[in-house]
């Protein structure tokens, strides 16, 4: 990660808590965050509780019916956790900020031919005829891991040492929208403050039952859940859910692949989200010392690195070969474009290149699905230079 600190080695007192797991008391449950593997998480959890359910007829199978899916887009971790059960085990992995938006993004935009499933016509609208910069500023999740895991907990001595009690900030409209910073909501602590802050929150979150995995780790981390949690490492293999194959990736926009348009795009991105920046490097941190910690406890004979790399080798390789197919949806390479209405690549290098103000949809919260039909919303659809989703919508 672009935002990511190397952490020298901890000693034993400063490692993580462990992930503990007891089939005949504990229940499993995904606390599903946009974009970050959730479906394929749910696939391997759902495996690990029928294995146990082989052999105990009252062990509760996972299911999203049943509770066992919570979606990242509802209420926050520690009021899910204040009102669930003490034997309740939690299971959410967080993304760089940057990548999670994108992927966000462009997974809509696979659908703006109208030939995949049915979806909400206002989700349409939202992207494929933005840009990615208005897509960010008008309509994305930002910060939504701080959201689900940060806002409403304390602030904490190093945020905040007169008043400890008050909480970081919880409204929706200012952490989407108000392009909060670290400095606003730890003024005493900064970045580095809020960051330390966000890693006892989550170390606090880790010792009452909660993983925390990493998507950009996602092979070791799986394995260090299945180490931790007493899980046969036959149960951590998977074939990718729902993934959507082409989509440009923040390096592309770094690189400057995407000229101007794909520059500001990515400068917004990291303005926008600059709370999850700060969370995600929280989570990096934690998981940087569990591996250590999990190296350590073998004298580092034996790195997680190449252990995960034996791993995919081994036991997932031959899963996918037997299991999985070629089920991943492509991007329309229509719709790569961080920009909209540029086929001609060579517009993308045009600094005086402006995007009609009149192609700008800016649909407001209040207007999904609610004061505005599908009709209604095509009708603004007609100056978008894509095909129209009609039969989406």
């Amino acid at each position: 990660s672009t935002f990511h600190q190397s952490q020298s080695m901890p000693d034993a007192s400063s490692c993580p808590p462990t992930f503990h797991y007891n089939p005949r008391t504990d229940r499993l449950r995904h606390y599903h965050q946009h974009k970050a593997g959730g479906k394929t998480v749910n696939s391997i959890l759902e495996r690990i509780e029928s294995k146990f359910a082989d052999t105990d007829q009252n062990h509760p199978l996972f299911t999203r019916a049943n509770g066992g899916e919570i979606h990242g887009n509802r209420k926050s971790l520690h009021k899910h956790m204040r009102k669930g059960e003490s034997t309740d085990r939690y299971v959410t992995f967080l993304r760089e900020p940057t990548a999670k938006i994108m992927s966000r993004f462009y997974y809509h935009r696979t659908m703006c031919n109208g030939t995949s499933w049915m979806i909400p016509c206002f989700k349409l609208a939202g992207v494929c005829c933005l840009t990615l910069e208005d897509y960010v500023i008008q309509r994305a999740m930002n910060n939504n891991q701080y959201e689900s895991l940060v806002a409403g907990m304390p602030r904490g001595e190093v945020c905040s040492p007169n008043h400890p009690t008050i909480q970081f900030e919880k409204d929706w409209e200012a952490i989407r929208r108000g392009k909060l910073t670290p400095d606003d909501i730890c003024p005493n602590g900064g970045w580095e403050g809020f960051v330390s802050r966000v890693e006892e929150i989550l170390l606090d979150l880790s010792d009452m039952g909660v993983f925390f995995g990493i998507v950009e780790e996602w092979d070791s981390a799986l394995l260090l859940l299945g180490e931790e949690g007493g899980f046969d490492p036959l149960s951590m293999v998977y074939c990718h859910k729902n993934a959507k194959a082409g989509s440009p990736k923040p390096r592309e926009l770094f690189d400057g692949i995407w000229g101007p348009g794909g520059e500001k795009a990515l400068s917004v991105l990291r303005e926008y989200n600059a709370l999850d920046i700060a969370t995600y490097e929280a989570a990096r941190r934690i998981f940087d010392r569990k591996v250590k910690c999990w190296e350590a406890s073998r004298n580092e004979s034996t790195p997680l690195a190449s252990e995960t790399r034996r791993w995919q080798t081994n036991a997932l390789a031959s899963f996918q070969e037997e299991h999985c197919g070629s089920g991943t949806n492509h991007l329309n390479q229509t719709y790569r474009a961080p920009v909209f209405g540029i086929r001609d690549a060579t517009a993308l290098a045009d600094p005086n290149f402006v995007i009609p103000s009149d192609l700008r949809i800016m649909i407001s919260r209040e207007e999904e699905g609610g004061n505005k039909t599908c009709p209604q919303l095509l009708e603004e659809f007609d100056e978008c230079p894509y095909p129209k989703p009609l039969e989406a919508c």
